[in-house]
Parts: C-alpha cells; sequence; structure tokens
C-alpha cells in the first residue's frame, strides 16, 4: 500500500515503495485499485495508480526501475 505520509527518498522509494522491488509484490495493490496500465515498450509496463503514483516495471526482470509522484 502507498502511504502518502512517507517521504520521497532520492533513489530508494517514495510511499513506502522502494526501487528495484519484484512486480510481484505489487500484484495486490495492481489489482485492487483502479490503476491505468500502458505498454511503453516492448519490456517496459507503466501502472498509473490513482493520481498518486507511476510505477515503471522493467518486464525482463520484473523490476520497478522507476517511481514518478503525480498531482495527489
Amino acid at each position: 500500500m502507498i502511504d502518502n505520509n512517507l517521504p520521497i527518498v532520492p533513489w530508494v522509494g517514495l510511499g513506502g515503495i522502494k526501487l528495484y522491488s519484484h512486480i510481484s509484490q505489487f500484484y495486490d495493490l495492481i489489482a485492487n485499485m483502479d490503476e491505468k496500465s500502458r505498454l511503453v515498450t516492448t519490456f517496459f509496463i507503466r501502472y498509473e495508480i490513482k493520481d498518486s503514483v507511476d510505477l515503471w516495471f522493467n518486464l525482463m526482470n520484473g523490476k520497478l526501475f522507476k517511481i514518478t509522484a503525480l498531482k495527489d
């Protein structure tokens, strides 16, 4: 779950989500929230979680490589 009260730590993570975590740790979050997903290239997918954060995954290794904080 994303905690908006936790800090953003550059190169580490935000809201309790850590960079380089495996996509399998986010299956429940992605399935239970109203998310938008988009295949960016053949190997990258982006999940937008309720206007709060974008999670970018590398599908070759399943790792979270980028987190984008949104307006909320």
